[in-house]
């Protein structure tokens, strides 16, 4: 049923990916599990556009998790690690609409999409071209 080409972006337990895991590692993880486990794989390259990810270093798993499925989508996206930036800190606050906003928080351009947890509900049902406004 995948495709040669596709990688497993999400599984149906969520889990945690912990910031020193490699991107080699949690592929090979992702491609040993169970098929019954996975749902989503990539299918079809997304048209081109400006989907910006405000993300901090510090902690990096979910940015890697948002990273991945991007990447994975073949996305274009820009990464901005607020841990650099307080300017860019509150930028992003300042478009999200709340002043104590944690990373990370997508936008397409200057449009607010929401935050991982609800990047994760879209993977889920399916909507991530409807979440990231594409």
């Amino acid at each position: 049923m995948f495709k040669p080409a596709c990688l497993v972006c999400c599984c149906r337990k969520p889990t945690h990916i912990p910031a020193f895991t490699t991107l080699e590692h949690l592929v090979s993880q992702l491609l040993s599990a169970p098929s019954s486990d996975s749902q989503y794989v990539c299918v079809d390259t997304i048209a081109e556009m400006s989907v910006v990810v405000y993300y901090t270093s510090v902690t990096g798993s979910l940015e890697q998790h948002i990273s991945f499925v991007l990447d994975c989508k073949k996305i274009d996206y820009k990464m901005v690690d607020i841990s650099q930036s307080t300017e860019e800190k509150d930028k992003m606050r300042e478009m999200v609409g709340d002043p104590k906003a944690l990373p990370p928080q997508i936008f397409n351009g200057n449009t607010y999409c929401g935050d991982y947890t609800a990047f994760e509900e879209a993977i889920e049902m399916e909507e991530l071209e409807k979440f990231l406004k594409l």
